[in-house]
C-alpha cells in the first residue's frame, strides 16, 4: 500500500505519498485502536492491510483500513459419499424426499431453512432463509408477509429460486420456479396451526419496513395480546403462503478433490430429462 504523510500549518492540510510500505503484519496493543485511530508508536513495526499515515505536528495519528482475515486456506475435503446417475430417482420429488428424509433423520439444525432469491424490476437480487412447511408434486410451499420486500418482488418477477444447503451431508438441491400465491382458505389452515404469539406476531410486524426501535416493536406486540385477550387470533389478510412451482433442480454432492458430483433435471413433454454437470 502507499504511505502518505501530511501536516497541518498556516496553509491548510497537505498530503503527498511518501512511497510504497511493504510488509508482513501489524501488531497493536490491545489500546491502540480508537476510534479508528491508532495510538501506538508504530514507526518499527511492519503492517498488513492498508494504511494511511498523517502527521499533525507535533503528534502523529495512524488512520487505517481494518485489517481482514486472511481465509483464502480455509478448505476440506468431501467425503461423505457420491452420486451415481443409476441410483437417482426418476422424479426429482421422489429424489428430494429421499435426501430431505436423510437430513431430518441425522439431526440436522432446521432442515426445513432454504434460501430464497428473488429479484425486483431493475434486476437487483435479493436472497433470505425461509422455511418450507409442506411440499408435493406440485410445488414447496413457504409463509411470509405480502407487504415484505421478497413479496413485492415476487409481484414485479415471480421466478425464484431456492437453495437447500445441508453441510453435514455435504449435499444441497437448488429448485428454480414461479411463486405463486395458495389459496386464503389454505392459508388461513396453517396460520391457525401456528403458537398463539406467532399469530400476534404475524400482526404487528410490518415485515421489511423501517423500526424505530425494537421497544415499539414489543409495545405493539404486548398491545396486540392484551387486545385479543383469550380470543381466536384471525388470519392477517396481508399474510399468507407462496408455493414455488419447480421446473429446474439440481442436486449436489461434494466429492474429493472438488470433483463434485451435480445433476441437472429439466421437464420434458413426459417425466424430467436427467443430466450430469461438470462440477
Amino acid at each position: 500500500f502507499t504511505l502518505y504523510c501530511g501536516c497541518f500549518c498556516c496553509s491548510g492540510f497537505t498530503c503527498i505519498p511518501i512511497g510504497r510500505l511493504l510488509a508482513e503484519e501489524l501488531i497493536l496493543d490491545d489500546n491502540a485502536l480508537v476510534n479508528g485511530c491508532l495510538h501506538q508508536d508504530v514507526s518499527n513495526t511492519t503492517f498488513r492491510g492498508n494504511a494511511v499515515i498523517f502527521t499533525f505536528c507535533p503528534f502523529f495519528h495512524f488512520y487505517t483500513k481494518r485489517a481482514y482475515l486472511d481465509i483464502s486456506n480455509f478448505r476440506r475435503e468431501y467425503l461423505k459419499g457420491g452420486l451415481e446417475r443409476e441410483r437417482l430417482a426418476a422424479d426429482p420429488v421422489d429424489q428430494f424426499t429421499d435426501w430431505f428424509e436423510q437430513a431430518r433423520k441425522i439431526d440436522i439444525a432446521d432442515p426445513t431453512a432454504m434460501i430464497l432469491a428473488t429479484v425486483d424490476s431493475t434486476g437487483r437480487p435479493s436472497q433470505r432463509t425461509v422455511l418450507l412447511k409442506y411440499y408435493d408434486a406440485d410445488g414447496y410451499v413457504f409463509f411470509t408477509n405480502y407487504e415484505s420486500r421478497k413479496a413485492k418482488e415476487i409481484v414485479d418477477n415471480p421466478r425464484v429460486s431456492l437453495l437447500f444447503v445441508w453441510l453435514e451431508l455435504e449435499r444441497q438441491i437448488m429448485i428454480n420456479g414461479t411463486a405463486r400465491k395458495i389459496s386464503t382458505a389454505e392459508s388461513a389452515k396453517y396460520f391457525m396451526s401456528r403458537p398463539k404469539d406467532s399469530q400476534v406476531a404475524a400482526w404487528v410486524s410490518s415485515q421489511s419496513h423501517t423500526l424505530t426501535s425494537r421497544q415499539m416493536l414489543m409495545q405493539k406486540f404486548a398491545e396486540m395480546k392484551k387486545k385479543i385477550g383469550e380470543g381466536q387470533v384471525p388470519l392477517p389478510s396481508f399474510w399468507g403462503g407462496y408455493k414455488v412451482e419447480p421446473d429446474e433442480y439440481e442436486f449436489w454432492q461434494g466429492r474429493k478433490n472438488r470433483l463434485h458430483d451435480r445433476f441437472h433435471y429439466l421437464p420434458e413433454a413426459e417425466g424430467w430429462r436427467i443430466e450430469r454437470l461438470a462440477p
